[in-house]
């Protein structure tokens, strides 16, 4: 079902980074795959208009989520430890991937979503990453850059800790392969003005949802993203949109909420008690997104692109679409606290009614192959998987 490709996303927004480390930041693997979006986007965007190189975007959408997931079954194996695993044996490795992917294509999905894993899984698979060279090139250097700056912040407190794993992300991030990043993206340097934007950004992975209620699985803004965005790519299948459509409905639900890292999030309830309150704050907002997010684009042209994506997300090409997506991310986000906050227990009800207003293709296929496979236990799944393989 792909109820279990969604339980897999949502699985790790209570995992951890740097989970043998002492830390002064709690990162979760969904912060992390978010904020690698992010800078994999703004560079897009630079390279595109700078160097007039094409980045296939969507290319790069698909492999991070599609081998996201081989991650969240293999749970949360150090890189240097994989690194060695591959270098030691890399056939052992390969058939570790190769189980996974087979349990993956045992789940039902739509027939669209399956060529799209196939057509990526196959890419790795047969060696072809050089068709895509510099995207891959371009995720890899965000991934080693988003590490570093996880690194180096608890690096201040932790110094012997982190020194060598520092030591040894500055020597991959330096690559010859990545100098065309490196003209526009600082590894060390913070006034560089890509990274200040980045790292105002980044405060999504510190703005939790539902604030002020009590609950046991904390949800960050930018993990909120990830979800969303995967969401989105689902409803895009189902609804049988084009390939030029799904670039924007992703990046609306990349930086819809990119706003809140300087604004927070104002609620509705807020912005409507008093008369003319709710202009006042729009006025406010873009004030605001100006001097702490677009004035560090300001060499740019697709600047006022972006500025318009986070101030007016609900007013872009099948926003409805992503509006849905954010509304279902919502709705799993109240369920797994059924067992600690009661109140949660309206806000899902709430939440479904609202949904099933919509009569979409989307809309029924989630409802009928998600909601009503909530309990179903994806590690039981996992394990009954692998031990038929194996017999």
């Amino acid at each position: 079902m792909i109820w279990y490709f969604i339980n897999l996303v949502f699985s790790w927004i209570s995992i951890y980074r740097w989970n043998n480390f002492p830390k002064i930041e709690k990162i979760t693997e969904n912060d992390n795959i978010a904020f690698v979006l992010h800078t994999i986007y703004i560079l897009k965007n630079i390279l595109e208009e700078k160097e007039w190189i094409n980045i296939d975007m969507y290319y790069i959408f698909k492999k991070i989520i599609f081998w996201s997931f081989t991650k969240f079954v293999i749970s949360d194996i150090d890189f240097d430890v994989k690194r060695r695993i591959k270098n030691k044996n890399i056939n052992i490795y390969n058939k570790l991937e190769e189980k996974i992917y087979s349990m993956l294509k045992s789940f039902d999905a739509p027939q669209r979503f399956k060529d799209d894993m196939l057509k990526i899984y196959s890419i790795e698979r047969l060696n072809k990453q050089w068709e895509y060279q510099m995207e891959n090139n371009l995720i890899n250097f965000a991934k080693f850059w988003v590490s570093y700056q996880e690194a180096i912040f608890n690096w201040k407190v932790y110094e012997y800790d982190y020194k060598k794993v520092i030591e040894k992300i500055w020597w991959f991030l330096n690559a010859p392969e990545f100098e065309i990043f490196r003209k526009y993206i600082d590894i060390k340097w913070y006034e560089n003005n890509t990274n200040i934007y980045l790292f105002n950004v980044r405060k999504l992975q510190f703005a939790y949802r539902w604030n002020k209620l009590k609950r046991l699985n904390q949800v960050s803004v930018m993990a909120h993203l990830f979800i969303v965005l995967f969401i989105t790519y689902i409803i895009w299948i189902v609804e049988e949109k084009s390939d030029e459509e799904i670039y924007v409905m992703l990046e609306i639900a990349l930086c819809h909420d990119i706003s809140e890292a300087i604004t927070w999030d104002i609620v509705t309830t807020t912005k409507k008690a008093v008369e003319w309150f709710d202009h006042l704050i729009s006025e406010i907002e873009e004030e605001m997104i100006d001097q702490y997010l677009c004035k560090y684009l300001e060499w740019y042209k697709f600047k006022n692109k972006i500025k318009n994506i986070i101030l007016n997300p609900w007013t872009q090409p099948n926003w409805n679409l992503v509006k849905i997506s954010d509304l279902f991310s919502m709705l799993f986000e109240s369920r797994i606290e059924f067992s600690n906050n009661s109140e949660f227990q309206k806000i899902y009800r709430d939440l479904k009614k609202m949904i099933q207003k919509h009569d979409l293709k989307s809309v029924n296929y989630l409802l009928k192959f998600w909601v009503d496979y909530f309990d179903d236990n994806m590690d039981e799944i996992i394990k009954k998987h692998f031990w038929i393989m194996q017999n």
